[in-house]
């Protein structure tokens, strides 16, 4: 990507949106402990500073279950003549999760605004992570103070992804576990992706 946030970051206004948590979704193989926050700063946007238990924790959900699919289920897959032939197993232990709460207020990290961030679609696209974790950061840092932000999903880009962080959190809540194969919304993402269970 060859762009790292300009030093006065802070002081550049974020364009923001507010979304409604139940508008997310969220592909888990737990059926407890959502939303879940992770430090390991193994992902694309999380904090990869040391040590570990000064990280901010970050959650990925889609504004779709395609996108939430795509991005967890499918993350590493390929398609084979068109489909992905997933292990029965696999799509028995995931759950999709649903959430309520209160609205969230994200930067809006697509389009335009992006674009004026300097920067363009290898932000949610690059393979290396170094530079889209320390925007993660300064997007974190920012005085706004943001619960997170929206991008581009990197496996479905006509839709986009939010990545919140860990101070989010009070402001939802899970609503349902749907195992994965039981839920409407999950067996039309299995049809409009053409996962083939195995």
């Amino acid at each position: 990507m060859s762009r790292l946030p300009p030093a006065d970051l802070a002081s550049q206004p974020l364009v923001t949106i507010s979304q409604d948590p139940a508008s997310l979704a969220r592909v888990s193989g737990h059926k407890s402990g959502e939303p879940y926050f992770g430090r390991h700063g193994a992902n694309r946007f999380d904090d990869p500073r040391l040590p570990e238990s000064n990280r901010f924790g970050t959650c990925y959900l889609g504004r779709s279950v395609v996108v939430a699919m795509a991005e967890t289920v499918l993350h590493d897959e390929v398609a084979v003549n068109g489909e992905f032939k997933v292990a029965l197993d696999e799509l028995q232990r995931r759950y999709v999760v649903s959430f309520t709460g209160s609205p969230l207020t994200l930067a809006d990290c697509t389009g335009v605004a992006l674009k004026r961030m300097g920067l363009d679609g290898r932000f949610s696209a690059d393979a290396s992570y170094d530079e889209t974790q320390q925007w993660s950061v300064a997007i974190h840092d920012h005085p706004r103070g943001v619960d997170g932000f929206l991008y581009m999903s990197r496996h479905i880009n006509d839709d986009c992804a939010v990545v919140l962080f860990n101070r989010a959190k009070p402001k939802l809540r899970a609503a349902r576990y749907d195992p994965l194969l039981s839920n409407a919304d999950a067996a039309s993402a299995i049809a409009t992706l053409h996962v083939v269970p195995i």
